[in-house]
């Protein structure tokens, strides 16, 4: 399938530009100016593109789960159902790889040019990936026709064959939702250093912290830029050390990220912590600090992340319940971090 092209007409000026979803018609000049400044347009079709192809992948998935019911009805599998069969599992093997890539390469963008060199790299690997979809439904469909003209049972390590296949297929769907839980946080990750934050079902997961299940939850990661301080926020429902049992508590927290070794250290950027009011006088409960710079909290992280820091007494359990700052059984907090003086490296 052809991904992109650029084509113009016999009369001077009169050019056109297109990509999947998108179509821009205009002199030389003009398509110029869109190919450069609607990188970030052009993308995100084609990451629209990449999730219709996921879905391909799990329809094809469960058409395999339905040739190995018919295998274990057959007596007899020649060796070209099995190379079918291998061929079929890296061709998926493979596309599933690409997708981590490309969502990978989507974290890393940083910069409109960057855009622009990804855009057309992405175009040729979801080019070859449609193609490869294309080969894997016509293997599947010979697989299907030949596993359905047998009748009758299968031999011991033909079965364990079977068998193992299945719990790779099974292995790709784990990897997958992994990957979705990724792409996910990055599609809502902030770089202008602000954490807007939902917490719904919030008597359940009080009441998982009350009994010692789930102590404490983490906020998705969020940036003071695209190539500064990864951090997120902690919040304990049941309380934390002086809050503990009469409190919740709201932390904040520096996480290990890409490119520390380009960043001044200590930490020492302003954070403000907010519970947000959900009635229409928005009058949120805020505290502020400024980090300490003796304090481990706000060295550059030599793990996952460093201790959390925050207020351990944000608010009482008798202030909070049935507050303006709790409806619908559901909170939201706030965490913005001062980037004024940040200067990108």
């Amino acid at each position: 399938m052809e991904m992109h092209k650029q084509t113009c007409d016999m009369r001077p000026q009169q050019c056109q530009y297109q990509l999947i979803g998108c179509t821009f018609e205009g002199s030389e000049s003009e398509v110029s100016t869109h190919e450069q400044t609607a990188h970030q347009e052009h993308f995100g079709i084609l990451v629209r593109r990449v999730k219709e192809d996921d879905l391909k992948r799990t329809r094809l998935e469960t058409r395999l789960e339905v040739g190995t019911c018919n295998f274990k009805r057959s007596n007899l599998m020649t060796n070209s159902l099995r190379q079918y069969f291998m061929v079929t599992d890296k061709a998926l093997l493979w596309r599933q790889g690409e997708v981590g890539r490309l969502r990978s390469e989507h974290e890393t963008f940083a910069t409109r040019s960057e855009l622009g060199e990804q855009e057309s790299h992405t175009r040729e690997t979801l080019s070859m990936t449609e193609s490869q979809i294309v080969e894997v439904e016509q293997r599947v469909s010979i697989l299907e026709q030949d596993g359905g003209t047998r009748v009758g049972g299968l031999s011991g390590e033909t079965l364990r064959e079977m068998e193992a296949t299945t719990q790779q297929v099974g292995v790709h769907d784990i990897r997958l939702a992994e990957m979705d839980v990724r792409f996910q946080c990055l599609e809502t990750a902030n770089y202008e250093g602000v954490l807007l934050w939902k917490v719904t079902d919030y008597a359940r997961r009080k009441q998982d912290a009350f009994q010692n299940r789930v102590m404490s939850l983490y906020s998705q990661p969020f940036y003071t830029n695209r190539f500064g301080y990864k951090m997120c926020g902690r919040v304990y429902l049941n309380g934390d050390g002086m809050g503990k049992g009469t409190h919740l508590s709201l932390f904040f927290v520096l996480m290990r990220g890409e490119y520390d070794a380009l960043l001044e250290w200590p930490f020492r950027q302003k954070v403000t912590l907010s519970l947000l009011d959900q009635s229409p006088a928005r009058r949120d409960l805020s505290d502020t600090f400024r980090p300490d710079p003796t304090s481990s909290s706000f060295r550059r992280p030599s793990t996952e992340m460093n201790i959390a820091s925050g207020c351990p007494m944000f608010i009482s359990h008798n202030d909070l319940q049935n507050s303006r700052f709790l409806k619908d059984d559901t909170l939201y907090m706030k965490i913005v971090v001062d980037t004024i003086d940040l200067v990108p490296r």
